[in-house]
């Protein structure tokens, strides 16, 4: 006859469900065992109950330096410039989306491209046009214009060669021709004042007043001083001065500023109806007359001069086609203190009154010295394969070519 059971026989005889309450986490199924319990775990999860979130990127998955996200169950890789894939493994070729320009050719690299810049361009995307002329290859004041792959020096006159660098072999020192004094009437609304100088190389033309600081409506336009809508104030002296390599010149004109009043008071005296015995006259417009064509000699004076008719007496004044907004004279005649290449060209005269305005052109021709050989060369007899040597003398303006 038995007696009673003992504890361990009772648990033997029935097992207790470890999963209640459940002790996994995470959502993880368990597993009653016989005095024991497993924990399925979900993707993603570890430990005993679950309870640890795996780091997929610990094994470092991603490649080419990418950035590593880990998430529940999963991880994702933020790929740097230059790639792609889930691991960042592929090499993207960054020249599809051309990103050279102006004609480069375009290397792809890992991760970046290269662009090969033709000549003249430079930068990442060859965007910029090199400008050549920036390191100031052109002497002696020469012009540099820059273009594409290469610059183009223009020099100065006399001057010679790819940068100006041939130094003329006959220097002459500026001389200036200049009026020493232009009368000019208050309130007129361009006077324009010429300094010419004749040398070589070209001289320099710069203008100043007797503080030499020109008034605020004066302004030098190439080679000539300008004033707009003159004032009493502008009455003084202004000097001209031209340099080049040999030397320099100074030359200086008095501009004469007459009152406007006057002359009008004079006008209204004049045309008095109480005062003045002149009978009316029928206003018409104005009419030059004016040769075509005048022909000078190279350095030498030369006068245009036309004939105008109208009433009441026409402005007129000289303007040259390369400096048409630049009044050279006024009145009938124009002066030229000598003839060279640069005051060669058309000379329009305008004559203007309050009934219109008339206009003509004049052209002056230069006439340069015919070349002459003044030293011939002498005949000579060599032996065949020897070198013979000829000279040859010419004058003539300007210099002539020997050939």
């Amino acid at each position: 006859m038995s007696g009673p059971a003992s504890c361990a026989e009772e648990y033997s005889m029935k097992d207790i469900n470890d999963c209640l309450p459940n002790p996994c986490n995470n959502g993880a199924n368990c597993t009653d065992q016989r005095g024991s319990y497993t924990c399925s775990c979900r993707t993603g999860y570890t430990g005993t109950n679950c309870e640890t979130d795996i780091n997929e990127c610990a094994s470092n998955p991603c490649h080419h330096n990418s950035k590593c996200v880990n998430s529940i169950g999963k991880y994702e890789c933020v790929c740097e410039n230059g790639y792609t894939g889930n691991q960042c493994q592929t090499d993207i070729n960054d020249c599809l989306q051309n990103p050279c320009y102006n004609g480069a050719n375009c290397t792809d690299q890992p991760g970046s491209y290269n662009c090969s810049c033709r000549p003249s361009y430079t930068g990442k995307h060859c965007e910029t046009d090199i400008d050549e002329c920036a390191s100031n290859p052109c002497q002696h004041n020469g012009k540099c214009v820059n273009s594409l792959g290469k610059y183009e020096c223009f020099c100065k006159n006399g001057y010679t060669g790819n940068h100006c660098q041939n130094v003329p072999k006959v220097l002459i020192k500026p001389t200036i021709i200049l009026k020493t004094a232009i009368s000019v009437l208050e309130g007129f609304s361009l006077l324009s004042v010429p300094c010419h100088a004749e040398g070589i190389p070209t001289p320099t033309i710069t203008w100043g007043s007797a503080i030499n600081i020109l008034p605020s409506n004066a302004r030098q336009i190439a080679h000539y001083l300008v004033f707009d809508n003159v004032l009493m104030a502008n009455d003084g002296f202004y000097m001209c001065r031209a340099s080049n390599e040999v030397g320099e010149d100074i030359q200086v004109v008095h501009v004469m500023v007459n009152e406007q009043l006057l002359q009008s008071l004079w006008f209204l005296i004049l045309n008095h109806p109480l005062i003045s015995t002149r009978p009316s006259r029928q206003h018409f417009a104005p009419s030059i007359s004016a040769p075509s064509v005048v022909q000078a000699n190279y350095y030498t004076p030369v006068n245009l001069t036309c004939t105008v008719t109208g009433y009441p007496v026409p402005n007129v004044t000289w303007t040259h086609k390369y400096q048409q907004n630049v009044i050279m004279a006024f009145g009938k005649s124009l002066h030229i203190f000598q003839a060279t290449n640069a005051t060669e060209g058309v000379y329009t005269i305008t004559a203007t009154n309050d009934v219109g305005t008339s206009k003509a052109d004049v052209t002056l021709e230069v006439v340069h010295g015919v070349p002459r050989i003044t030293n011939p060369p002498k005949s000579s007899l060599y032996r065949n394969g020897i070198d013979g040597n000829f000279t040859c003398q010419a004058d003539g303006v300007p210099k002539p070519i020997i050939t």
